[in-house]
């Protein structure tokens, strides 16, 4: 159930990096490398050279062509130079969605019962509802820096951002006003709009989302009470299926995203 399966693929270099490129470099992205997951990665054959202290160097030069669609993951240090160009990955929001979720798994598996269990998981609850908001705007914020087709749309119609908005602020006023809760209080925007408008798909069904929101609001803003002061407690299958709700959403919407907007 804390699981949600990829959709890009992950390549491992099992030493150090460097890359030496005259070149633009773009669809790059580098993470740390984690060993337990070691058996998930695909390798590939790099220029190989040692340092004084007999660890394996890497070598990226210009013939070296860089996959779209693939995370790159080194297990020592990265050196990167004469580097023009250096491009947000379009598959890094969908991998850091992955990440936070597994973190949250980590904390769900603490051994803790009564009064302690409902406080944690009251925690839990506002938590991947907070990963899901911050998948959300990093899609958005990744699709307006990577696709130029869309960034042109928004600079064109900033007016929707906010009058006199400088073109280096946009990102983050991006990422503040898009893709939280479904609607707004004005209805002027929400979530199903901007993708229909910006992105030209449809949204999954996303009605268990709002529901989620709700309970999500009685948790952080009343104290885990509802409106008619009704106390709230959060059980482990609830936990369950909250991330089961989100996954099936963010894997949905971003294969759909990628569909339309991504290019390879």
């Amino acid at each position: 159930m804390f699981k949600i399966k990829d959709c890009h693929k992950n390549i491992y270099i099992d030493g150090n990096l460097v890359v030496e490129s005259n070149k633009p470099v773009s669809y790059v992205d580098m993470v740390p490398y984690s060993e337990d997951k070691k058996g998930l990665y695909e390798y590939i054959d790099l220029k190989k050279n040692y340092n004084e202290k007999g660890e394996s160097i890497f070598y990226i030069d210009n013939d070296f062509v860089w996959e779209d669609n693939a995370i790159y993951h080194a297990k020592k240090g990265i050196s990167f130079y004469n580097i023009n160009v250096h491009v947000r990955n379009p598959y890094n929001c969908f991998y850091s969605y992955k990440n936070n979720l597994a973190q949250v798994y980590d904390i769900f598996e603490l051994q803790v019962d009564g009064l302690k269990r409902r406080t944690l998981n009251r925690m839990l609850y506002l938590t991947m509802m907070s990963i899901y908001e911050l998948f959300m705007a990093d899609l958005a914020v990744t699709c307006y820096l990577r696709f130029d087709e869309l960034k042109n749309y928004h600079i064109k119609n900033i007016q929707h951002l906010g009058k006199d908005l400088e073109e280096k602020d946009i990102p983050e006023k991006i990422k503040k006003k898009h893709f939280s809760k479904f609607t707004s209080k004005n209805n002027e925007w929400s979530v199903q709009k901007h993708f229909k408008e910006y992105f030209n798909i449809d949204i999954p069904v996303f009605d268990l989302l709002n529901d989620a929101f709700s309970k999500r609001d009685d948790i952080a803003h009343r104290f885990h009470q509802t409106i008619d002061n009704d106390y709230i407690i959060v059980e482990d299958k609830e936990i369950y299926e909250l991330v089961d709700i989100i996954n099936t959403f963010v894997y949905e919407l971003f294969v759909k995203v990628k569909n339309s907007v991504y290019k390879y």
